[in-house]
């Protein structure tokens, strides 16, 4: 993940990016829980059908599904 955003550690990752990557409810990456910089979430074009397992983001500002 730290590779995708460019990023040297989970803690500096504001923006994540994970569109038609078939994403499906059950399969959210475990490592969405790390990111406590994370402000702009991009998970559209996946398989997504409730976000009820979703992680709490102290700073996300954009959610686009």
């Amino acid at each position: 993940m730290l590779e995708l955003c460019g990023e040297d550690s989970l803690d500096q990752i504001r923006e994540l990016v994970l569109r038609g990557r078939s994403l499906r409810d059950a399969s959210l990456p475990p490592l969405l829980t790390q990111l406590p910089s994370l402000e702009v979430l991009s998970l559209s074009d996946n398989s997504l059908r409730e976000l009820t397992k979703f992680p709490t983001f102290s700073n996300l500002t954009t959610l686009n599904l």
